[in-house]
């Protein structure tokens, strides 16, 4: 059996990343034929375990992908969200994302039995779809855990505290006494608009922009215009919920549109640049900040 490992991951710690490279090599110990998928700052970091796995016979290999962080302004090395400002993680996911094309080629190359991969990459589930190899998930985080983050994220308590010292239960469990300080809480559930907070509000429009993408792989001569009734204040968030979805390679660039009363480009030219994806936003002033259409240019 193969086995192809996708971990390039924004959040680690110690734990996660141990258990996560334990399944990888009890795979392996087992006479499967392991490649794992990672960028160079993980590689680094378990080389002489995976090394020591080789000694022992087994078949486990890195196949190693470079994070292009310095397309989006960020450090060379910068790999983990445990080290990164609330101000860079937009563009370390913007920088994840860039992998997925590579990774999809080297898996349609190396055609697996399956994929093993984690919740931070669950447009792996439609890749296997696609490919027909079956995808597992590996989920390391706890029901305990989940069950507080789902109190906290729909009921928001912490709001309704004067400091961060001040206690306060978690709604919605079978034990009143769970209690948690607003300083316990991770700064994505306090900073709105941030950081895994912000993915899990956004996830349902990203899920039906995924639509739309799957749409565009399925018809590739189609164009699609959307409209967009527009509420989103936060900077930059409308553009990057096309970015998460995988759609930005698909827009028809704002700075290419037609103006007073130029002619748009024929659909044989756009479905060959395949810019097939107009969208419009009811904001004009995110013509300038994220280079998306006003609905009345």
């Amino acid at each position: 059996m193969t086995i192809g490992v996708v971990v390039t991951r924004p959040f680690d710690d110690g734990l996660m990343r141990a258990a996560n490279f334990s399944v990888r090599r009890t795979f392996s110990a087992q006479g499967a034929k392991v490649t794992i998928i990672i960028t160079p700052a993980y590689a680094q970091l378990f080389q002489k375990t995976i090394e020591r796995d080789q000694s022992l016979g087994h078949d486990i290999n890195f196949h190693i992908f470079k994070l292009p962080t310095s397309d989006f302004g960020l450090p060379d090395g910068c790999e983990t969200l445990l080290a990164a400002s609330a101000g860079i993680i937009a563009k370390l996911f913007m920088a994840f994302e860039k992998l997925h094309e590579p990774i999809e080629q080297l898996l349609r190359e190396r055609r697996p039995d399956c994929i093993v991969s984690d919740m931070f990459h669950p447009w792996t589930a439609d890749l296997g779809a696609r490919l027909g190899i079956p995808r597992f998930l590996f989920y390391v985080t706890g029901l305990f855990s989940l069950c507080c983050e789902e109190s906290i994220r729909r009921y928001a308590p912490h709001d309704k505290v004067n400091s961060d010292a001040e206690t306060f239960a978690l709604p919605g469990l079978p034990d009143d006494n769970i209690v948690f300080t607003k300083s316990k809480i991770p700064y994505w559930f306090k900073e709105k608009g941030t950081g895994y907070g912000q993915l899990l509000d956004e996830q349902p429009a990203i899920n039906t922009l995924r639509e739309v993408e799957a749409f565009l792989i399925e018809n590739p001569t189609e164009i699609l215009t959307i409209i967009i009734e527009d509420y989103v204040q936060t900077p930059k968030r409308l553009i990057n919920l096309f970015t998460y979805a995988g759609l930005d390679k698909y827009l028809f660039p704002e700075s290419k549109m037609p103006q007073k009363g130029e002619d748009w480009p024929t659909v044989t030219a756009m479905v060959q640049e395949n810019h097939r994806l107009l969208v419009f936003t009811s904001i004009a002033s995110k013509e300038a900040e994220e280079g998306v259409a006003y609905q009345w240019r």
